[in-house]
């Protein structure tokens, strides 16, 4: 059934199927929709077409993804390798919230008390990125008839990841304008606010080695390195092995 809420989770007080159920199409009974000022004989019921319009969303997510390598060998045992992969997210969120819904009447605790009842808009942009970047440099030979095979990697890896949020309020717009006036038209709220949050440094660099022996194809050796580094942690303790 319907959500109504800030936090867009749902509401029981304010489900669509509720209202829906007190205005049944009922051949030849006389069915009264309340006005929004005098709404107590019907429990604070109203109108499920209201309803639906008072809780008008729009929402957009583009996501972009590229990625790709280059390998270069040499001198028969040598290969460098390095790949590139970029991916970001960017979703775009307008939330309505007509003079019938609970956010509406009771507001968030930021909407001032003169626009109580009226209609109320908030948008989201949230955006984030990743940009990872490895580099490698492999050797491999084969020896004494191909009894010996050694092999060894050695790499760089690093990753870098922005993002913010940026969150619109307006309150107290015309309860007959459309959700999508409101949103087009901002400045015709009693009062507006702009809430900004850039994503903390988010950051990793890795160096790692592996190196790889086996004899016969019966006998393996293999012996492993890494050593990690992030932006979350204090300076002097960001290196991790």
């Amino acid at each position: 059934a319907g959500t109504n809420p800030a936090e867009d989770s749902g509401s029981k007080g304010e489900s669509r199927l509720r209202n829906a159920t007190s205005f049944v199409p009922l051949h030849g009974v006389e069915v009264r929709l309340v006005d929004l000022e005098d709404d107590t004989d019907m429990g604070n019921l109203y109108n499920p077409i209201i309803a639906i319009d008072d809780n008008w969303k729009k929402k957009t997510d583009n996501k972009l993804t590229l990625g790709g390598y280059v390998e270069y060998k040499f001198l028969k045992h040598f290969k460098l390798r390095a790949e590139l992969g970029y991916e970001s997210r960017n979703v775009l969120q307008d939330r309505y919230y007509g003079a019938t819904t609970s956010f509406a009447r009771n507001g968030d605790g930021n909407a001032f008390a003169g626009a109580q009842g009226l209609g109320h808009i908030m948008s989201t942009n949230q955006y984030s990125s990743r940009l990872k970047e490895t580099n490698t440099f492999e050797y491999a030979q084969k020896f004494m008839d191909n009894a010996h095979d050694f092999s060894l990697l050695i790499g760089e890896e690093q990753t870098i990841n922005n993002g913010f949020l940026r969150t619109t309020y307006g309150y107290g717009f015309d309860p007959t304008m459309s959700g999508e006036e409101c949103v087009n038209m901002l400045g015709l709220a009693k009062t507006s606010s702009i809430n900004n949050y850039v994503n903390p440094t988010d950051n990793i660099l890795s160096f790692f080695a592996r190196a790889n022996y086996n004899y016969m194809g019966r006998y393996y050796i293999t012996g492993t390195f890494r050593a990690d580094a992030s932006t979350k942690f204090a300076k002097g303790n960001q290196w991790g092995y």
